[in-house]
């Protein structure tokens, strides 16, 4: 069987005439099997193209013994000479010439394989939309693979599945009366400018005034059952909000998901595209044809690696009715006045009628990983949310799902224990309910404070085991490289006024590091490794982007 493949594939490609079907035969392919033999060799026959329609029933004829001997599935084959017909938009006089012809498997007009190749004709001369099918398809296979959470420190993975993202409708006119309130204070001098702003959002603003929560699918719908009073256009853009480690990226995550696994608005969106700012701020670097839309899109989409993507498909997209999905636009505030080409494309997406758009402001982040290891920990756990429930400042806190998962860190390190420690059971238990009491009146910036302690301590314990459980003045001249690095991090950016510390910070910083503490003796093993454990930190750019 795969000799008479091979002689059929080399029948068709050995001649660039017949190179014309490459793009869908090769797509088709790589879809429908995961033989690395026979993959092997379409990566030899379709390495390159010179598209022409002079023997385009050659071809066809060709392909469909190549799939008769593959032993294809009806539909399957159905589908790739639809695909394939309507790419070279191809006259009814040729087509027709199929349809009277004996098939190349030399079965007589009337039988299945002749009916069903001239179904696929009538589909392709009928169905506009096959194209659209196929580039939804490819959408649908990426997205479904990003099911996985970006860990927070040392837990588990989580499925996008369990992620829950709290949201809150803010009415147009609430919204008003909030800034004609802010407005207000300013003018009466109710608040020093020389004050410190505050640790945590007033979350009464969202949640307060019989404000309701609404679930993500049902965010458009809302808006068509609203009573508006005045008449107004189609609602195409909706704004997420809020600060960081609410969880605005793992909602994006998860729309993306949920529509590729047809559970949300694919009756409403053809396709969806699920963009980073992140991801594709550095294509448009020396922006040349910044005003080519077409070239911009083709920017974005090499960013975003999607597999088997080509430019046929980012037509589609360009030309089409479909849903963004952009994802952090306060990363890019600083760069956008800098780069023509992709303010331009912005401007382009949101004031064009083809596309609604969902756009977020701050980068990806964690969900609470609060999790139930004993049973006989419920009572624990209990009076720790109950702490939290009771206290204000703890509450606001938890109210963001990266502050609650560093509260949870927090308590959870504090039980790792010497054995001397260990003996004491009850004396442990009043210890580990009174870590929140201590938190009480925390603000952010010594949650992280102890945050940091914790993690030092949990490194040292993960190598030196808990024989010996050093002081925090001890720990703080352990690691005074990390420490180091980090203050340098922070100082560098605000300096920068930056809101994500770029590659271009980190590294200068890097150097900078590895002058002052150098290794003393190769056989000294390097603290290097850890100080890349870090990156959980908020806006923090990763160096090793994961194409995925």
């Amino acid at each position: 069987m795969g000799n008479a493949i091979h002689k059929h594939i080399i029948t068709v490609f050995k001649d660039k005439r017949y190179l014309i079907f490459r793009e869908y035969l090769s797509f088709w392919y790589f879809n429908n099997h995961k033989d690395g033999k026979h993959s092997t060799l379409f990566v030899l026959a379709l390495s390159q193209s010179k598209k022409t329609t002079d023997f385009l029933l050659t071809a066809t004829r060709h392909a469909s013994k190549i799939l008769y001997l593959l032993n294809e599935e009806i539909l399957a084959l159905y589908h790739f000479f639809a695909f394939f017909l309507v790419k070279f938009k191809t006259s009814e006089k040729k087509l027709r010439k199929i349809r009277v012809k004996k098939t190349p498997l030399h079965i007589e007009p009337g039988k299945l394989i002749s009916n069903i190749l001239w179904q696929s004709v009538l589909v392709a001369m009928k169905s506009k939309n096959l194209k659209k099918r196929l580039v939804t398809d490819k959408l649908k296979g990426y997205y479904k693979s990003q099911d996985k959470l970006v860990p927070l420190l040392d837990d588990p993975g989580q499925s996008v599945d369990t992620c829950y993202i709290r949201l809150a409708l803010l009415h147009e006119r609430h919204l008003k009366k909030i800034k004609e309130k802010i407005t207000n204070k300013k003018q009466n001098n109710e608040e020093d400018e020389q004050e410190k702003w505050s640790n945590s959002i007033d979350y009464s603003i969202i949640y307060g005034s019989g404000q309701e929560t609404v679930d993500v699918e049902d965010i458009w719908k809302r808006e068509e059952k609203e009573e508006i009073e005045e008449e107004e256009e189609e609602v195409r853009h909706i704004s997420i909000r809020g600060e960081a480690g609410s969880g605005k990226s793992v909602l994006t995550q998860r729309i993306a998901y949920l529509w590729a696994k047809n559970q949300m608005w694919n009756d409403m969106f053809e396709w969806l595209l699920h963009i980073s700012f992140r991801k594709i701020v550095n294509a448009f670097d020396g922006d040349e044809n910044k005003n080519d839309i077409k070239s911009q899109w083709s920017k974005i989409m090499n960013a975003l690696n999607i597999p088997g993507w080509d430019t046929n498909d980012t037509n589609i997209v360009y030309s089409t009715d479909g849903l963004l999905v952009l994802d952090g636009l306060d990363e890019i505030a600083n760069e956008i006045n800098k780069k023509p080409g992709l303010q331009q494309w912005l401007r382009y997406c949101t004031e064009n009628t083809k596309y609604s758009v969902i756009i977020t402001s701050r980068p990806n982040v964690q969900c609470s990983y609060l999790k139930r290891s004993k049973d006989k920990n419920d009572q624990y756990q209990a009076k720790n949310l109950f702490k939290i429930e009771y206290k204000p400042n703890l509450k606001l806190l938890s109210h963001t799902p990266l502050y609650l998962g560093l509260l949870c860190y927090l308590t959870r390190q504090q039980r790792i224990k010497t054995p001397e420690e260990e003996k004491e059971e009850e004396k442990k238990e009043i210890q580990n309910i009174t870590a929140l009491d201590d938190l009480e009146n925390t603000s952010v910036s010594k949650l992280y404070e102890k945050l940091l302690v914790c993690y030092m301590k949990w490194n040292w314990i993960k190598v030196n085991g808990t024989k010996y459980n050093p002081n925090e003045q001890e720990m703080f001249s352990i690691f005074e490289m990390e420490i180091d690095y980090l203050s340098r991090i922070a100082w560098e950016g605000l300096k920068d006024g930056q809101a994500v510390i770029s590659c271009e910070i980190q590294e200068r910083v890097l150097n900078i590091i590895n002058n002052k503490y150098p290794r003393e003796h190769i056989s000294v093993i390097s603290q290097w490794s850890r100080i890349n454990s870090f990156g959980f930190l908020q806006g923090q750019e990763s160096m090793n982007p994961i194409n995925s």
